[in-house]
């Protein structure tokens, strides 16, 4: 053999060693017991499908009275119910309440605070008037006896 024949040799060899893989797997699988497997496979799933399909069925309509029964004990009438939509809009609208009466709040404690202020104000006026002697201030004198 010469070096130039050398790769057509291993190449021969290679398609040779591959063949035989070939004709060893198709002797394993045929491929219409393969085919048939793959249908029996695909029935046997399909009537996993229709059983479970089948059981969700029977499972509801057992739970159905049951859901049904909590719905109208429950504390709220089923009619009630509201979406998140409109669970989220009372709660905005609670909220926006909750910050008016909350501002309303701040603005009577700040009222309440300066009438307090005045109110104390007039309280030192009223002791400063009650302490202010007039007999002195315009020089009455307080021995007179009015008759």
């Amino acid at each position: 053999m010469t070096e130039s024949t050398l790769p057509y040799v291993y190449l021969r060899s290679l398609l040779t060693a591959d063949s035989e893989m070939i004709n060893e797997l198709n002797a394993v699988l045929v491929p219409d017991e393969e085919l048939v497997r793959i249908r029996e496979f695909k029935t046997m799933l399909e009537e996993v499908q229709e059983r479970r399909d089948a059981e969700r069925s029977k499972f509801e309509e057992i739970i159905k009275p049951s859901v049904s029964e909590l719905r109208e004990s429950s504390t709220r009438a089923s009619a009630e119910w509201r979406s998140f939509e409109e669970h989220a809009s009372i709660m905005k609208g609670m909220e926006d309440e909750k910050f008016d009466l909350a501002k309303k709040i701040n603005d009577q404690e700040a009222t309440l605070s300066m009438l307090e202020s005045e109110i104390e104000e007039l309280r030192r006026e009223s002791e400063v008037m009650e302490n202010w002697d007039i007999e002195e201030e315009v020089g009455m004198d307080r021995n007179v006896y009015v008759s």
